[in-house]
């Protein structure tokens, strides 16, 4: 009851537009005609071109005429899309065209009296059509907004009268069948028995004015909202129906997705209760051994967090779907739809295509990796028995057995990493190969002292200058090897210090191991003393043979063995040579001898002269202390002289 008029005036308006803009042209062309041959095609005021020839029965005006009549039909669309013109071959003629209308024919004729080819002259009088259209639509565009918005605001200002008017009435005439309760509204009986209220047939004859509001309601929003589309331009094409549809799956939309809301609010405050009940019986704080690594509340903060997150996102997601779905109830608003979703397809459909396509170098990765862990545990059991000596070879040595594997599993592994490197994802890209470029920069340059020490350190694994436990004098360092590594070899000294020293260091030092030849011949340990020329040497050599053997750690066998190193100005050098398999025990071993020494000597009554000492005896005391000369008087009170005791010595 609303559009129709309004469709009306607007048809009115168009016819009138349409009129004058013929009458103009008509008289324009009339006019042109008078002038030159042919018809012209002129658009307000303007000659666009002129038609010069005729077409099958139509003369060229009749043809300017049909023209003009398209051209006015476009002028007067409200929403002129220039990407519409388009030019149609035909066998004997193009046609010009917007969208299915036709405005123009270009025969041969025509292209010959133009002196072009007909395409040529076809897509030359489209373009000059559609340039001056264009032009004129715009700028007409702003008579037809203001006239199309004070359109709108009258179609709304109806719609509101005639709501305001139903709510003004509507209510009155409740009120007026409200007073009908009693009076012309009595109940309905049988006998005594009430079958329907006096309320409840008003409650019934309340239903048909309630409904007629109902449809006039619909009726007037209906009409109102046609009216409204058909003043937007392109919207001419969108049906009401699809629109009022869409409208009402967009309200089912909007309280589906209100109720899941609160759902997840509801399952989100059942969690949190449900992990706060948890965590005060179940959580604890994940450890290390002894060290705390992250504490109860920061793991309770962790999962809190994961949950909002859960919940933040759940809503993100509904939303967005809900949004999606309801663009997609609507025409104009379905491209939107179909972004939103490629939004998200596309990413997932991206990395699902990434993920089957990468199956077979999968595949072919899991089978280098199995078969490198079997090689590998292969290699490991042969060398393990070679450890074991169950296995040998010829100038093989059993301690080689470890660092050889060792070797033998880093090559191995670094094979089988070559051969998978290119089947990585991304191992072809540019980003991927400059990084490697620049990793591999940057080890070279890093690391050319740590080559040479695992240089170094293969060297000495295969020399075999010392074992873990060696006592070993490696440059100024002495002590027992405790590691041993392709980088560095660590020392404990006797004091406990552990020095640590680089295996090229270690290489380019001298290395004196003094436990090779104490596990298997023994190490000879030797000291020197000096003893004046009054001693007989036979009873040195017998006092510092006793020394020796008393000293705990010193062999039996071979015997130990004295030698006379030089025959000086005051004194005789006496050498002593003993063996010993502790060689760990160095240290100690000669401090017991020394002990041993010096004792076996002032026992027997034999000073040990240190360098350039002179023991002159014209009354000084002698070097011996003084409980051991008191125990050599008492032998020679006793009858025994020290002829005794060197023939003793001797014997």
């Amino acid at each position: 009851m609303i559009g129709f008029p309004l469709r009306s005036h607007r048809h009115l308006k168009l016819l009138f537009s349409g009129f004058v803009i013929s009458l103009f042209v008509a008289t324009s062309s009339f006019a042109a005609a008078q002038q030159s041959e042919g018809a012209s095609i002129v658009l307000k005021a303007e000659t666009l071109f002129v038609i010069q020839t005729n077409l099958g029965p139509l003369s060229p005006s009749e043809r300017a005429a049909r023209a003009q009549q398209v051209i006015s039909q476009l002028l007067a669309l409200r929403d002129l899309d220039s990407a519409k013109f388009q030019t149609v071959e035909m066998p004997e003629w193009t046609v010009l065209r917007y969208d299915t209308l036709s405005i123009l024919a270009i025969s041969e004729e025509d292209a010959r009296l133009a002196g072009i080819e007909r395409k040529a002259l076809a897509e030359q009088r489209l373009s000059t059509i559609r340039t001056a259209l264009l032009e004129s639509y715009r700028a007409i565009s702003w008579q037809r907004t203001l006239l199309d918005l004070l359109l709108a605001l009258g179609i709304v200002a109806l719609a509101l009268i005639a709501l305001m008017v139903m709510s003004w009435i509507f209510p009155k005439i409740y009120d007026y069948l409200g007073r009908w309760e009693g009076t012309f509204l009595r109940p309905v009986r049988i006998s005594q028995l009430e079958i329907i209220s006096s309320r409840g047939l008003l409650t019934t004859v309340l239903l048909v004015p309630q409904a007629l509001r109902l449809v006039l309601t619909i009726g007037v929003l209906y009409y109102a909202l046609t009216a409204l589309l058909s003043l937007i331009p392109g919207a001419t094409r969108w049906g009401i129906d699809e629109i009022l549809v869409g409208l009402a799956k967009t309200v089912v939309v909007v309280i589906a997705t209100l109720t899941a809301l609160k759902a997840l609010r509801a399952l989100e405050q059942l969690a949190k209760r449900s992990f706060d009940a948890w965590q005060q019986t179940r959580m604890r704080s994940i450890r290390i051994q002894t060290v705390e690594v992250i504490s109860r509340e920061r793991l309770t903060q962790f999962v809190n967090g994961i949950l909002k997150l859960l919940y933040i996102g759940s809503i993100a997601g509904l939303l967005y779907g809900s949004l999606t779905l309801v663009f997609s109830f609507f025409e104009f608003t379905s491209t939107w739809a179909s972004t939103l979703v490629r939004y998200v397809t596309e990413p997932l459909l991206s990395v699902l295509s990434g993920f089957v396509d990468f199956l077979p170098s999968l595949f072919f990765m899991i089978v280098v990796v199995f078969l490198t862990r079997f090689v590998i545990k292969v290699v490991k059991a042969i060398f393990v028995e070679i450890g074991k000596g169950a296995i040998t070879f010829t100038g093989f040595h059993r301690e080689w057995a470890i660092p050889t594997y060792k070797i033998a599993r880093f090559l191995i592994i670094a094979f089988a990493a070559v051969i998978i490197f290119p089947y990585l994802p991304g191992s072809d890209s540019d980003a991927f190969k400059g990084i490697s470029v620049f990793l591999g920069i940057l080890f070279s340059l890093g690391s050319a002292g740590a080559i040479s020490n695992i240089m170094a350190g293969l060297v000495l694994t295969y020399m075999r200058p010392f074992r873990i436990g060696d006592r070993v004098k490696i440059g100024d360092t002495m002590g027992d090897v405790i590691e041993k590594t392709l980088l560095i070899t660590r020392v404990r000294t006797t004091k406990n210090v552990d020095i640590t020293i680089p295996n090229a260091q270690v290489l380019s030092s001298h290395i004196l191991n003094y436990s090779t030849m104490a596990r298997e011949e023994g190490l000879i340990l030797h000291t020197t003393v000096t003893i004046g020329y009054d001693a007989p040497w036979r009873t040195v050599h017998q006092l510092l043979i006793d020394a020796a053997l008393a000293t705990e750690g010193i062999r039996r066998e071979p015997p130990p063995f004295v030698l006379q190193k030089s025959l000086d100005d005051f004194y005789v050098s006496y050498e002593l040579n003993a063996y010993t398999s502790e060689a760990e025990s160095m240290a100690r071993t000669y401090s017991v001898l020394h002990q041993n020494i010096q004792d076996k000597f002032n026992e027997a009554g034999i000073e040990i002269m240190s360098p350039h000492y002179r023991a002159e005896r014209d009354g000084n005391e002698s070097t011996i202390p003084r409980p051991y000369r008191i125990s050599s008087a008492a032998s020679v009170a006793s009858g025994k002289t020290g002829s005794d005791v060197q023939g003793k010595a001797e014997g």
